[in-house]
This record gives C-alpha cells, structure tokens and sequence, in this order.
C-alpha cells in the first residue's frame, strides 16, 4: 500500500509534501542540492544564506533520524558528503498527497468507467475495443477508503488487419491531424 502524507505534517520544519517532492528528484542527494532546493521555494527564497543553511541542516538530521536518507562511503571532490535514500526514504518519495476516497465514491467512478467501456464498445468512432477490464487494489481488498482506483484494460483492434492502414490514415484525416507514420505494426501519431 501506498504511503500517505497529510498536507498538514512537517520533516524539520518544512511541508512534508514539499519534501517528499525534493527526496523524489535524483539531483537532492547532497547539502548543496538541498540548499538550492531551499532557495528556491517561494517562502525561503529571500532568507540570508546563514538561515537557509540552519534550515537545511534541521531538515537533513530530520531525514537521517526519520531512516529516509543514509550517508554514502563516496564524498565528493570538494568533500562534501553524498546521500542515497533508504528503502523508507524511497516509499516516503513515492507517497500519495491525495485525500483518500469513500468506497461509494469509488464505487459510482468504477460504475461510470464500466458505462464509458460499453459506449467505446458500441460506438464505431473507437477503433479498439475493450476486451477485458480488471480492477484492483485497495478496493478489491475491501477498504473503507481508497486512495485510488486501481484498473487495467486490455483491448483490440475492431478493424481486420488487411483494413487497418486505410481506417486508420481515414480516421486520422478526419479528425484534423496532419500526420500519421505507418508501420506494418503500429500507427504512430
């Protein structure tokens, strides 16, 4: 399951959603990184140098005791010292900021994604048609509140294959493109 930040928690000061965005970038692995990052979000952009690095050294003891960054063995030139994200500290990067959902709520989105496949199936505008959907996850499993709706779709051509050049450069005309790339196994737009 995925992680979940509320927009209200804080890692050393600073919005955890914030933080969650800087650790999920490759380029926050050093001090140095972590001090642009700082001087250039909005509410820390203009402080003097000796506060954002007060700031920084907060945030990064933070992220050590919390597990989510680890001292690497290789320093840099200038001997600065190179982080890497821990397994926690990679879940922590790839947390949802969303709200969790109400399993009705969820219910009714799956019931119009179930009434969207029978008018894509029916409808000949569509070229593919839906051949088997799966949902699931957290809603499968039976939560009270989901995070998301976790689906997945296969699908087919509804043109034969001796056709299908000739419907798809028609449908692509029609609908104003200007170019379509063939290939004896995809239609690149």
């Amino acid at each position: 399951m995925t992680k979940q930040i509320s927009g209200e928690q804080e890692i050393g000061g600073v919005p955890a959603l914030k933080v969650r965005d800087w650790l999920a970038r490759d380029s926050t692995r050093t001090r140095n990184c972590l001090v642009a990052c700082f001087c250039r979000w909005k509410p820390t952009r203009y402080l003097p140098q000796k506060d954002i690095s007060l700031r920084v050294s907060t945030l990064m003891n933070t992220l050590l005791k919390l597990g989510y960054i680890a001292e690497e063995e290789k320093k840099y030139p200038d001997e600065s010292q190179f982080y890497k994200l821990t397994k926690s500290g990679k879940e922590f990067a790839r947390a949802s900021g969303a709200k969790r959902l109400k399993r009705e709520s969820v219910a009714q989105a799956l019931e119009g994604f179930k009434s969207r496949i029978a008018k894509v199936n029916a409808n000949p505008r569509f070229l593919v048609r839906i051949t088997r959907a799966v949902v699931y996850g957290s809603y499968v499993r039976g939560e009270e509140t989901v995070g998301d709706l976790d689906l997945a779709a296969d699908y087919e051509s509804k043109i034969a294959d001796e056709e299908r050049d000739e419907v798809y450069q028609k449908h692509f005309e029609a609908s104003g493109r200007t170019h379509c790339h063939q290939s004896s196994e995809s239609v690149v737009f």
